[in-house]
């Protein structure tokens, strides 16, 4: 029977099942642009009866495993440079998959969701890492056998499989043309893509009901010139998709030209399911809707907020302004002279006609302030870091500091102890997959490529603070040694650039566990405090999430062994805050789908008492702090639906009791005479 929920508001029959087919590594130019010659069905026949979106863009990880976490999860997520060696259970994504909130609004065990492919990168796409969602998601069934099988026999054996426990959610990785590509058979790869297209047809006609909903599109292409083979770069020929959709909720016969990219795929069988998707970026794409959502309005469109006091005291606070059906995105900018309590609206940061922006970084200077953003620039077809500097007064045209940024790298700023402002990011080798670990330092906008020493790979989570003699840096990497047979894990390190600029890097975890989201203090006595997040236990249903701490007293070249903080809850993305009487934390804790806003002080090497300083049924993202009044003012952005992002702020003293008292009423007169 169909499930009768609220769907975009109205309350008709939701599709019985979605159906997501990746066909793999299928170029636009072999795919839809070549009309009905490889694609005859889909193209030829079901184009009319549903939605075509052309020119998806893929604006991450142009291979299999990135791309498809992107995809089913509506959000970059940082494990797009990985090797295909085993060891991805701890590469799952870090928010929630489309399988995991479909389950979770539809109370279905992991039984709901299904994921196969004849590839072994599907064996880590279903659930993700994050807290709360243990007993939902799908069960991935991809083996080293079924990899080695053509996309016949792995279609028939996934068809027995799914008749046995009938799940909701289901994605098919057709892989074969993207192994002919490989293989430079050129026949091969034109006649797979051909025979996938048969393949989906027979489906449709067997196995997907009339109530079903069905996305078919390809995770990414191949290159344009004589490297044809192979993929993971910036050309177009490997960024370019497309998506085909039919069902329940499709408008039919629709065709839309480019606007949208892989990421808005999740949250868009997401809205037609009838599920929320909070913790995605992407957007449901609102001309494939048959009932479209409105466009939100821009306090719901607000995310990842930035906070930074400005030379004469005004708080500032910065955020992405996430893009819609109508407009692209944004960078939103307020203000606040009286400590946070009241906000006055400055003018959106400049930005370009088809930028999108991401993390936010945000320094004050002795004339203003200057804000550095990771942006895609969808002329260059890669990622580039910008920054601009201004004030309330107004900013300056964005400069462009490195154009040739590729996947997750992201940018960090400080003012440095010789009066410039730095910044540090990583820098890949376009293409190639275990790139060394090398990062870009720009002083002034003037950039330098500084080569790492191969003691780790893929860094991220950049975070930079001025010590007063030096600029300490903290990341996460993969160890060099775990990087190919064991990538299943990440460590906590640090860099302290030096007179010279040469950093020189210590390694502060030294562990099995997913180490992330490291956040760097400076205490009063001049005391480095570093704080992350460390997961223990490869699959979802083991182990969880940890607030880890260590300390520096000699500027960073060496740290006590971590110390790791037990809360009754799943923790992650701490956040330091120092002041006149030691350090406190604030975290994001989950516990039966409530997030709530942590904060305590460090004692003794441990957690004092916790103060509760927000809690909320949806998602609580992103910390930024800055000192306000003796104790701090919290921002962070709240995620209430999939097309509702707000931000959120909190003034706290450092046990994270609220920071202005409430006067108490006043005693009533007496009545009495003088």
């Amino acid at each position: 029977m169909p499930r009768v929920i609220l769907l975009a508001a109205l309350a008709i029959a939701a599709p019985d099942r979605a159906w997501m087919f990746v066909i793999d590594g299928l170029r636009d130019s072999e795919g839809i642009a070549a009309g009905t010659e490889n694609l005859p069905w889909l193209v030829g026949t079901m184009a009319t009866r549903g939605t075509l979106v052309t020119g998806l863009q893929n604006r991450d990880s142009t291979q299999t495993d990135g791309a498809h976490r992107g995809a089913l999860s509506g959000r970059r997520q940082p494990h797009g440079g990985l090797p295909w060696y085993d060891g991805r259970q701890l590469e799952r994504a870090l928010t929630p998959t489309v399988f995991e909130v479909i389950g979770r609004d539809r109370d279905l065990s992991l039984d709901g969701g299904y994921v196969d492919g004849n590839t072994v990168f599907m064996d880590s796409q279903g659930r993700s890492l994050y807290p709360g969602m243990a007993r939902f998601g799908a069960r991935e069934f991809p083996t080293e056998e079924d990899s080695t099988l053509n996309d016949v026999a792995m279609v028939e054996l996934a068809v027995r499989r799914i008749a046995d426990f009938d799940p909701t959610v289901i994605l098919l990785n057709l892989h074969e043309a993207d192994k002919n590509g490989h293989s430079a058979r050129w026949d091969g790869y034109v006649a797979s893509v051909a025979n996938e297209d048969d393949l989906v047809r027979e489906l449709a006609g067997s196995v997907i009901g009339d109530n079903d909903l069905v996305f078919v599109f390809a995770d990414h292409g191949r290159h344009l010139d004589d490297r044809w083979p192979g993929h993971t770069d910036t050309c177009s020929g490997c960024r370019t998709s497309f998506l085909l959709a039919w069902g329940p909720g499709v408008a039919e016969g629709v065709v839309v030209d480019g606007g949208w990219e892989l990421e808005d795929i999740a949250p868009t069988v997401a809205w037609l399911m009838g599920a929320e998707l909070p913790h995605a970026r992407g957007r449901p794409i609102a001309p494939l809707l048959a009932s479209a959502p409105s466009a939100p309005a821009d306090s719901a469109s607000l995310v990842d907020p930035e906070l930074v006091t400005g030379p004469d005291g005004t708080i500032h606070r910065f955020a992405v302004r996430l893009r819609d059906a109508t407009s692209g995105a944004g960078i939103l900018h307020d203000s606040s002279d009286d400590g946070g309590r009241n906000w006055t609206a400055g003018p959106d940061l400049p930005l370009g006609a088809g930028i999108t922006p991401e993390e936010l970084r945000a320094v004050a200077t002795e004339t203003g302030l200057r804000v550095a953003w990771r942006a895609y620039d969808e002329a260059l077809g890669t990622w580039t870091i910008v920054s601009t500097e201004g004030s309330d007064a107004g900013w300056a045209t964005p400069t462009v500091a490195d154009a040739d940024v590729f996947q997750t790298t992201l940018a960090s700023l400080v003012d440095g102890p010789d009066g410039g402002v730095h910044g540090w990011w990583w820098s890949e080798v376009i293409g190639i997959a275990d790139a060394p670990a090398d990062f870009v330092h720009v002083v002034d906008g003037v950039s330098t490529l500084v080569t790492g020493p191969g003691t780790f790979h893929l860094p991220a989570e950049v975070e930079l603070l001025s010590t007063g003699d030096d600029i300490v840096g903290s990341f996460a990497a993969i160890p060099a040694e775990d990087y190919f047979y064991a990538n299943d894990n990440r460590d906590i390190w640090v860099l302290n650039e030096g007179a010279t600029h040469t950093p020189q890097f210590v390694r502060v975890s030294d562990d099995d566990d997913f180490s992330y989201w490291p956040d760097l203090a400076q205490g009063a006595d001049g005391t480095l405090h570093l704080a992350w997040s460390s997961r223990q236990g490869a699959n979802p249903g083991e182990g969880g999430w940890l607030l880890a701490y260590a300390t520096s007293t000699d500027g960073g070249d060496t740290w006590t062994a971590p110390a790791y903080f037990a809360t009754d809850s799943e923790a992650w993305r701490p956040t330091l805050l120092t002041h006149a009487d030691g350090v406190s934390v604030a975290w994001v804790e989950v516990s039966a789908g409530v997030h709530r806003l942590q904060v305590a002080q460090v004692e003794g090497g441990q957690l004092g008492s916790v103060t509760t300083v927000a809690q909320d049924e949806w998602v609580i993202d992103r910390l930024a702090a800055v000192p306000v009044d003796g104790g701090f003012l919290l921002g962070w952005g709240q995620g209430r639906a999939t097309l509702d992002h707000r931000l959120a702020t909190a003034r706290i003293a450092p046990t994270g009791a609220p920071l202005d008292a409430v006067p108490p009423d006043p005693e009533p007169p007496c009545g009495c005479e003088g």
